[in-house]
């Protein structure tokens, strides 16, 4: 017996769902047996323009949910609709087939790293007792692009996650999350952007003699795979049809220039990977000829084997609780029970056959963490041994384990089933954020970095583990409130003022270097420029160089993005939505800016100025949006971010505090430095930290 699963993936080009699909969907050879479930990703479902290419538009992606659901009905059910910005999955099963378990999550990896203009929608599912993980994706663009998109790929694995609820027996223990690569197959589609490295003359000559293999070996994905810097573990069909990108929308054709040359290298941008441990047996990779985007749609027929469920060697049948984690602990069981069935039930596997004492022995009490810097995440290890001749149980008391740090034992967040002689790997992984006020804690209040873990071994508690670290304080991840006052830098020993400032001093010394490069504000980037060094600059005081306004723009939106609470907020934007139509747009943002606290309200305000004071490109409206989005803290409710967007085209400049004015008037892009040493006093102060 067989699963059998359709993969299609497309980058529509903002086109609407207006050509016949069938030939995508439902290619020759696929009558006799039908699949049993359909997984499709869609790329570009809205445009990325403007304001579109950082918030959702769900309109965009139900009208293609709409027509390919009209399209498989009524044989197939809707399983899963999900969208970030234009990146859509979907996947829809036979209605004989009973889907279970489904989960979805998503990761931006564009603008800021976070914005979904780029990234990946994930799914995970069971059906017959097989686990399944799904991604549609659209990775960085442009030919030299390699390291970014091979990096879009790692951070989906790693940020799309799978929260898993927590089941009555579970009660006491956190609720796990389970990634992407944690189940017995993984199919990834998408808009994956590698492109082939020749010249367009030679690639144009092997498409003309259909010599596919000659030009694969130039693909990128294909090099990058083969030197295992990119979808460790997976496997893709061979490429036997011809480049899917860059088309024009309605001939066979490949686009060309105002010269008659090719526009862009032909490319095969659209492909379908999978990984498994099940046998999948790939039986069709092929392009199709369906006209309206600058790509084409691309589609692989599978088959999965289910014997291996019939026969009962996956009988997992514990909603949720991972088939890939339950197989794992089955392997590691596998040689110690000798073929008998590892139970699901950990309890069943404690030490109530013997009375023997249970040790766990670590090559060191004490693991030193790396150098923490804020939102980086490191790790280190202990080693250890287990003295008994009976599985043990061993957990950590939770309430030890601080905010800023998670524990794995052999690859487990505990509890942990460890067999007799089984070394053991404790990782702990570190990253300070702004969650639970730990960056601000440890910043502000002087706190160590530090824990004292608590074994539980079968229930005993044992001695600690003690886990020690340094973190470079930072204004990031600290209260608007909080960082008025402190005036000096906060890299070396904070101490907090008997004035507050009017507005952050880390906020003026990107905004001086903004000003001074008199550039447009930079927007097309793929949002990971390294903008650390200048976040070190501002923690230690000193200003920005012009020459590096790019970093000083990721690091200023960055900036917005961590505070602890938004400085804008639902309730803002909402309320000035519906001043706006009863008193228009600029008496509507004075009565919302007004009934803010003095510390927010100056920051949108100097945002808005310094928009305003710079020269605006032709990706202005974006900007707006990206700014708006990252004061709200939220990119994805396009309908909240274009309020809050007209909200900051409407902030009257006469508002603009003191120091603001003396930016504007006396063109301080030429001093920089004065306006930290003019700085005015905040009129109305905020309660000074204790």
């Amino acid at each position: 017996m067989v699963l059998r699963v359709f993969c299609g993936t497309w980058n529509v080009n903002g086109k609407k769902p207006s050509v016949r699909l069938e030939p995508w969907l439902f290619p020759d050879g696929m009558d006799a047996q039908p699949p049993d479930i359909f997984i499709i990703g869609i790329q570009e479902a809205q445009a990325l323009t403007a304001m579109t290419a950082v918030v959702t538009d769900p309109a965009k992606g139900k009208a293609w949910s709409e027509a390919i659901r009209k399209l498989l009905k009524p044989d197939y059910y809707m399983v899963c609709f999900r969208q970030l910005v234009g990146i859509v999955l979907l996947i829809c099963a036979h209605r004989d087939v009973q889907v279970d378990d489904l989960l979805e999550a998503d990761a931006g990896t564009g603008f800021l790293n976070v914005a979904g203009n780029k990234g990946g929608v994930a799914a995970r599912f069971a059906v017959k007792g097989i686990s399944i993980s799904c991604v549609s994706s659209h990775l960085a663009a442009h030919e030299e692009n390699i390291s970014k998109r091979n990096q879009n790929f790692q951070d989906i694995l790693k940020r799309a996650t799978f929260a898993e609820p927590m089941f009555v027996e579970d009660l006491g223990n956190p609720a796990r999350d389970i990634h992407i690569l944690d189940h017995d197959v993984v199919f990834w589609v998408g808009d994956m952007n590698y492109r082939i490295n020749l010249p367009v003359r030679e690639v144009m000559q092997l498409i003309e003699q259909r010599d596919w293999s000659s030009l694969a070996r130039y693909d990128q994905l294909k090099t990058e795979m083969n030197a295992s810097r990119v979808a460790p573990g997976f496997e893709e069909g061979s490429l036997n049809f011809a480049p899917t990108y860059k088309h024009n929308s309605d001939t066979n054709s490949y686009r060309m220039d105002e010269e008659g040359g090719i526009k862009r290298t032909p490319s095969w941008t659209d492909r379908i990977l999978w990984r498994s441990r099940l046998g999948v047996r790939l039986l069709a990779y092929r392009r199709h000829e369906v006209y309206s985007s600058d790509h084409r749609p691309v589609s692989a027929l599978f088959d999965i084997p289910t014997e291996a469920v019939d026969r009962g060697i996956l009988d997992d049948r514990t909603p949720l609780r991972s088939v890939a984690r339950n197989r794992s602990l089955r392997d590691d069981l596998g040689d110690w029970v000798h073929g008998q069935r590892a139970f699901d039930d950990l309890s069943l596997l404690s030490n109530e056959h013997s009375t023997e004492y249970n040790t766990i022995n670590f090559t060191s009490q004490t693991l030193v963490l790396p150098m923490l810097s804020y939102g980086k995440r490191v790790q280190a290890n202990l080693v250890g041994t287990h003295t008994s001749r009976n599985a043990t149980v061993v957990s950590i008391d939770p309430k030890t384990i601080p905010s800023w740090c998670t524990v794995y034992i052999n690859g487990r967040i505990p509890p942990t089933t460890i067999i007799p002689a089984q070394p053991i790997d404790m990782v702990v992984t570190a990253m300070v954020s702004k969650k639970d006020g730990a960056a601000e804690k440890l910043t502000l209040q002087g706190e160590p970095l530090f824990a004292d873990f608590v074994l539980i071994v079968e229930g005993t508690k044992s001695g600690p583990v003690r886990v020690r670290g340094t973190y470079e304080k930072s204004c990031f991840g600290i209260s608007l409130e909080n960082l008025l006052w402190y005036w000096g830098p906060l890299r070396h020993k904070a101490v907090p003022s008997s004035v507050p400032q009017v507005l952050p001093k880390e906020v003026w010394l990107l905004g001086n270097s903004l000003v001074g490069s008199a550039q447009p504000f930079p927007l097309n980037t793929s949002g990971r420029e390294d903008f650390s060094g200048v976040r070190d600059q501002i923690d230690r005081g000193e200003e920005v160089h012009p020459g590096d306004h790019v970093a000083a723009a990721m690091c200023l939106l960055a900036f917005l993005r961590e505070l602890p609470e938004p400085a804008l907020s639902r309730g803002d934007a909402e309320s000035f939505s519906e001043e706006e139509a009863k008193i228009g747009s600029l008496k509507a943002a004075a009565t919302v800016l007004n009934a803010m606290p003095s510390s927010k309200r100056n920051l949108v305000v100097y945002v808005s100025g310094l928009l305003d004071y710079l020269p605006k490109g032709n990706d202005h409206p974006a900007v707006l949006s990206a700014l708006a989005a990252a004061l709200l803290q939220d990119f994805k409710d396009a309908a909240l971010v274009l309020k809050s967007t007209s909200l900051l085209t409407a902030t009257p400049l006469t508002m603009l505090f003191p120091s603001m004015v003396r930016l504007r008037r006396e063109r301080l892009s030429r001093t920089p430095s004065s306006s930290l040493e003019n700085m005015g006093r905040s009129s109305s102060r905020p309660r000074r930290p204790s």
